[in-house]
């Protein structure tokens, strides 16, 4: 039995925008009547987003990164909750780039910011850094086989490994 070629980063980066871009289309957004195409957001009002990741157990559950930290919706997106607490950015900011869940315990959520990798155990309730090299973070993806093993992507060309779920990093 022939062995797939591991996807590149490159390709990775791609499709995750691209489901992304999916999944905010086929969100629970509402349209105008009367035909003007008018989008209604189902919040929150927290800047701009950067990233969206829902629960790959649970798509009530959705997670969003943005300038203004991470909200976190167990309705499907009809509420929300800032859930940044421990996340501290350069600046005193708690923006988010990207975020990450553990498909195998999805209490696990990864969140990158722009200057460190951050943790969470417990659905985002309370974050610890586990990497913080002050570079920023552009994407985190999580090895679906072996969920132990993370990559983050650095928006300075970089790519970081941990191949023990955070704990360390190269």
């Amino acid at each position: 039995m022939a062995t797939a070629e591991p996807m590149s980063l490159t390709a990775a980066l791609f499709l995750r925008r691209f489901f992304v871009l999916i999944l905010l289309c086929l969100a629970n957004v509402t349209v105008a009547d009367g035909g003007n195409d008018i989008w209604t957001s189902i919040g929150p009002a927290g800047g701009q987003i950067i990233d969206l990741a829902v629960d790959p157990s649970n798509d009530n559950v959705i997670y969003i990164a943005t300038r203004g930290g991470i909200f976190k919706s167990t309705s499907g997106g009809v509420r929300w909750s800032a859930i940044s607490n421990g996340i501290h950015s350069p600046h005193n900011f708690q923006s988010a780039t990207c975020l990450a869940i553990d498909p195998t315990n999805t209490n696990i959520v990864y969140a990158g910011t722009y200057g460190s990798i951050y943790k969470s155990s417990n659905g985002g309730m309370n974050w610890i850094e586990v990497e913080g090299s002050k570079r920023a973070i552009d994407v985190i993806v999580i090895d679906p086989s072996h969920p132990n093993t993370i990559y983050a992507g650095l928006t300075d060309y970089g790519i970081l490994k941990s191949d023990n779920g955070g704990a360390t990093w190269t």
